[in-house]
């Protein structure tokens, strides 16, 4: 720190040892004149709001901020109608204070003056237009941390007013600002002080800007509460390793090591195991943050295909799964996933076992905790959907979602155009798995008389353009994957078939199914019984 040259002599008032030089200025405590040795320093107080000499300069004990500090940048304290409190100076561009923003015990804030004719900066007339550095806190006692961390060498202001009127003041005195070479943002760890620096970064010119962001291991909010924790090199540090702004989206390689190293062990595309081989091995596994949209002609199994996968992720596997099967009741769907880990239509007839057995099933289902349905039918707002699909990802940590399907969650709503908000919900869908990590498995219907050589509905071929609402159904999943077969032919048989992969590429058919009617569940021929 800065050290002050005490009981000299003062050559106004004649005293032998009452004058203290502080570097940037003199200050006699016996004729209590302030004299500046440096044109950039702070001017003494020259208008009508508090009278100099009621004006005291202190050490701040309890934010570490010393008094040497506090003078350089006329942050004094002064007793109002009966109470202390902290005063800030506020100049305007002709370095005179018009405004000061009063603090007290209890962080009660006061202007006194006309703010609107101040730079709105505290601390921009300590610190002369030009330089290397600019660094702009959210508040005065942050300017004074980091200005004293650096032996009150560098250039530091904060903003006077808030972290919501931020942009507004660097606007105002962009040209002060841009003429330094490199300006460093440090405002609150807290939302309103990221979302301040989202407005700011805008205004300066790209290049120029770096941001501090706290170091994983820091808790603090903000850089007085550093200062008095973690102490000046840790302010050091956290300026030092400010980084040049970039807006959200856009990655470095060379940041990306640890990220393609969990790529490459597996952690972030692992591909689980399916009970349906061909079609596993076709998709390396079924991976979270992917978009698997099953399709497929009206009573093929689709929905059954997809719970039978469902439940062999939870049991198997051990993976939490929630149920959107917004076209049935959602005690039809619970029973639908007992009836598969008996194998017994039990949504058919509940009492086709014993009470005890009942228990068992419903027991064992349970006790991994794994399954959540949701229970609701018809349709549904979809940003109401959205955001619980976002709950269940990110509150509930679920690893796929089962949304069985998407032309009914529009169906009931009054919209012009239908394809249009089905392409917006799977383009949420696309932003939802990405940022959470969760898989879809989703259920979409085909046309009727989709115009293919040979009618679906009849056992002939699915193709992507059958796809009923809206081409980003397909366009924005990861697989698109047909179930064909017909339902009235008597064979019960069905052909899995990958008509899009974006993972492997490989498409193509896969397993063949047999429908058991005795116990409702969709296997592989040779599974079947």
């Amino acid at each position: 720190m800065v050290s002050a040259k005490t009981h000299q002599p003062c050559p106004d008032c004649g005293s032998t040892d009452a004058l203290t030089d502080y570097g940037s200025h003199t200050f006699c405590f016996s004729c209590r004149k302030r004299t500046s040795t440096d044109e950039s320093s702070t001017p003494s107080i020259n208008c009508d709001l508090i009278p100099t000499e009621l004006i005291q300069y202190e050490e701040l004990k309890t934010r570490n901020i010393t008094e040497v500090t506090c003078r350089k940048f006329g942050y004094g304290i002064a007793r109002l109608n009966g109470t202390w409190v902290q005063l800030a100076p506020y100049c305007n561009s002709n370095r005179l204070v018009v405004a000061m923003k009063t603090r007290d015990i209890n962080k009660n804030f006061r202007m006194l003056g006309n703010f609107s004719d101040s730079t709105g900066l505290f601390g921009s007339n300590v610190w002369a237009k030009g330089g290397k550095r600019l660094v702009i806190t959210e508040g005065e006692l942050d300017c004074l941390s980091v200005s004293q961390a650096f032996n009150n060498a560098w250039a530091v202001v904060s903003i006077g007013s808030g972290s919501t009127s931020a942009a507004s003041l660097l606007k105002k005195n962009i040209e002060y600002i841009e003429s330094f070479e490199e300006v460093v943002l440090w405002f609150d760890n807290d939302i309103p002080g990221q979302q301040a620096i989202e407005q700011c970064v805008s205004i300066i010119t790209p290049g120029k800007l770096k941001v501090v962001k706290l170091l994983s291991a820091s808790e603090c909010k903000d850089a007085n509460d550093m200062l008095i924790k973690e102490g000046a090199a840790a302010v050091q540090k956290h300026v030092w390793n400010a980084q040049y702004y970039r807006p959200d989206g856009i990655i470095a390689f060379s940041e990306m090591f640890e990220r393609l190293k969990r790529y490459r062990d597996g952690e972030q595309y692992k591909g689980y195991d399916i009970l349906y081989p061909q079609l596993s091995n076709k998709l390396r596994g079924l991976q979270k943050r992917r978009i698997h949209t099953f399709i497929a002609a009206p009573k093929i199994g689709k929905s059954t295909v997809v719970k039978e996968i469902a439940y062999d992720l939870m049991q198997r596997h051990k993976l939490k799964i929630a149920s959107f099967a917004i076209e049935e009741s959602v005690d039809d769907s619970a029973l639908l996933y007992m009836s598969i880990h008996c194998n017994k239509r039990l949504n058919l007839n509940p009492k086709e076992i014993s009470d005890e057995e009942f228990k068992r099933v419903f027991n064992e289902i349970k006790t991994n905790d794994g399954l959540y349905l949701f229970d609701h039918f018809g349709s549904l707002d979809p940003d109401n959907l959205l955001s619980k699909f976002r709950y269940m990802a990110v509150g509930l940590g679920v690893d796929f979602i089962v949304f069985d399907h998407v032309s009914i969650v529009v169906s009931g709503l009054q919209t012009e155009n239908e394809r249009r908000l089905i392409g917006l919900i799977q383009t949420k869908l696309r932003s939802l798995v990405q940022e959470t990590g969760v898989g879809i498995l989703q259920v979409a219907h085909i046309r009727k008389g989709s115009g293919s050589k040979e009618d679906p509905e009849d056992g002939g071929h699915v193709s992507p353009s059958d796809v009923l609402g809206s081409g980003d159904i397909g366009r924005l999943s990861d697989t698109l994957i047909a179930l064909e077969g017909n339902a009235s032919d008597g064979t019960n048989r069905r052909k899995i078939q990958v008509l899009y992969n974006r993972i492997t590429g490989d498409a193509g058919e896969a397993d063949t199914l047999e429908y058991n009617k005795d116990t409702g569940r969709l296997l592989r021929v040779q599974d079947a019984f």
